[in-house]
């Protein structure tokens, strides 16, 4: 089976050599790499001019010929803290980052890519995307407690419209996918008090293998999306491609980590 798979390599690269090569095409298919993959590849830097001709195209590893990948992806840019994140921490962290200080362009900026990460799904001709356009006031809170009641909602995003009108995010975040009885349907409830339309809102279920419990299943399909947290990072990762907050990258280096990347 292996010597199959080489052989294919190595035909694929030998046509790739006979083909007549377009400089025009060329520099378009540079383009297209370094402006769709590498916002997915790279996080703060776009992939690199490829450091060999592609007409001398050779079946090999990507990263010979774009070294971007290897010395400036940001989970080389920062080192594992040494301990294993938990729920809160991860949460708390997210929060902080997404606030961006005194900073209200940075703000906005990280919190719409933070919620069109968690929602990768969803058209981009929605309501509720579309809200982001001329969204203001946005609020992200961790551990944000439930009022009359000791429960915590994990992540919130809040913001409005241009004609104030109030939309939210909810994500309950789990590494091990542990749920109480009934606490996803009354974060539900309490999240619909809070916005002027149920679709408004969003309730986002981030686990590791982004899928619910057969219990979970039948009651909260159609309110909950499930999401792993894979999914999540990889898209988050495409959004944040412009931020060079190397902090803020070795935060996101420790969420890698957690799932074993």
């Amino acid at each position: 089976m292996q010597n199959g798979l080489n052989s294919t390599y190595k035909s694929v690269a030998a046509e790739a050599d006979l083909w007549s090569r377009n400089p025009v095409l060329d520099s378009q298919v540079v383009d297209f790499v370094r402006n769709r993959f590498g916002t997915i590849l790279t996080n703060s830097e776009r992939v690199t001019e490829s450091s060999r001709s592609i007409s001398s195209f050779q079946a090999s590893s990507i990263t010979d010929y774009f070294p971007g990948l290897r010395e400036r992806h940001a989970l080389n840019l920062a080192e594992p803290f040494g301990f294993r994140l938990h729920e809160p921490q991860a949460s708390s962290g997210i929060a902080h980052f997404s606030h961006a200080g005194d900073m209200p362009e940075l703000k906005a900026n990280r919190c719409k890519s933070l919620i069109r990460a968690l929602i990768p799904n969803e058209p981009f001709s929605s309501n509720f995307l579309h809200s982001l356009k001329s969204a203001t006031g946005f609020y992200v809170a961790a551990e944000d407690r439930i009022d009359n009641s000791s429960m915590r909602i994990d992540l919130l995003i809040s913001w409005r419209d241009e004609n104030c009108r109030r939309y939210r995010q909810i994500v309950e975040m789990k590494f091990d996918h542990k749920l109480t009885k009934g606490q996803l349907e009354k974060y539900g409830r309490d999240a619909l008090q809070n916005v002027d339309d149920p679709e408004h809102l969003r309730l986002v279920l981030l686990t590791l293998d982004g899928a619910f419990s057969r219990a979970d299943r039948r009651s909260l399909k159609e309110i909950w999306h499930p999401l792993s947290w894979l999914n999540f990072l990889r898209h988050w990762e495409a959004e944040l491609v412009s931020d060079h907050d190397n902090t803020f990258i070795a935060f996101r280096r420790q969420l890698w980590a957690r799932i074993g990347a």
